[in-house]
């Protein structure tokens, strides 16, 4: 479907080209989710010739020089997706010095960067500030969510990302994060609605997948390493776990992020060295932040 499509080719492929969509079944209820998904021009059907043609070259204009408010936010977004800093850094700029956009989406831009470069508390205080000045958008619940989570205030996050996900209900990856943070709270009935909710739009949904092996390893469950052994990447579900434990770390919980790495070397499969190795690398400086030199030796 389209909504897969986009999502696929956001998330798998990189997203190099701006996305032209053209079609007779775009309504209002759509727009949230294409501007999420970095679509860059909507055209309904039927349009003229002299239209369709007028509409790609503006695209492609804006590509190489952006100059208008969403062309400037989707290079920025994408230029943050590719880690090219500067770049972002240029459009932002830009983007700051436009005397036609309001503050709100302003400091939404710069609550973005701040979360790029791991300045969290930096990166929650501007998107509130945002929030003050516009109210809520996509992207800043979407942000704020992911703030949340890195400063492990989960319950915070949930309410976050559930309001995104009102305003698009296609996004698969938001859903499966939702999945993830319910399971983690005790509401497993509503995790299963949610990870049902992306089966329907997407059954064969690797992150589905993913998402059902990081509830299996946080929740101690015999399954995870059955489940880790049936992913294309269980790199990503490794990485990720790994980002969760530093994050734990980060907020002074360093006992639940060494009982992180070690839930997460239960779970994986026994022909995978390479990834026992790097968490348990993981966990002996784990254990170093943790003053306890002796349970780090032992390891290395």
């Amino acid at each position: 479907t389209g909504p897969v499509f986009l999502q696929k080719a956001k998330d798998e492929a990189g997203q190099s080209a701006p996305f032209i969509l053209y079609s007779s079944l775009i309504d209002q209820s759509d727009s949230q989710f294409l501007k999420e998904m970095g679509v860059a021009c909507v055209m309904t059907k039927p349009s003229s010739r002299a239209e369709i043609i007028k509409n790609i070259i503006w695209t492609v204009q804006q590509e190489r020089s952006p100059t208008e408010k969403k062309a400037l936010e989707r290079k920025f977004r994408q230029a943050l997706d590719k880690r090219k800093i500067l770049e972002a850094k240029d459009i932002m700029n830009q983007y700051l010095a436009e005397s036609g956009i309001s503050s709100g989406a302003k400091l939404l831009m710069e609550a973005e960067l701040a979360y790029f470069e791991g300045e969290y508390e930096k990166a929650r205080d501007l998107a509130f500030n945002s929030l003050k000045n516009s109210g809520e958008s996509i992207f800043l619940m979407n942000l704020l969510g992911k703030v949340m989570m890195q400063l492990r205030d989960v319950v915070t996050a949930l309410k976050c990302f559930e309001k995104a996900q009102a305003l698009a209900p296609q996004n698969l990856a938001r859903l499966c994060q939702i999945a993830e943070i319910q399971a983690d709270l005790g509401q497993t009935e509503k995790a299963e609605e949610s990870l049902a909710m992306v089966s329907d739009i997407d059954p064969d949904s690797e992150a589905l997948q993913e998402t059902r092996a990081k509830i299996a390893i946080n929740s101690g469950s015999d399954d995870a390493k059955r489940l880790m052994g049936q992913l294309k990447d269980a790199e990503n579900v490794v990485s990720y776990m790994n980002n969760l434990a530093v994050a734990m770390a980060r907020c002074g919980k360093i006992e639940d992020g060494i009982n992180q790495y070690r839930k997460t070397m239960h779970a994986i499969p026994n022909e995978r060295s390479d990834l026992l190795s790097a968490v348990q690398f993981n966990l002996a400086l784990a254990h170093l932040r943790a003053n306890s030199i002796e349970s780090a030796k032992e390891i290395f």
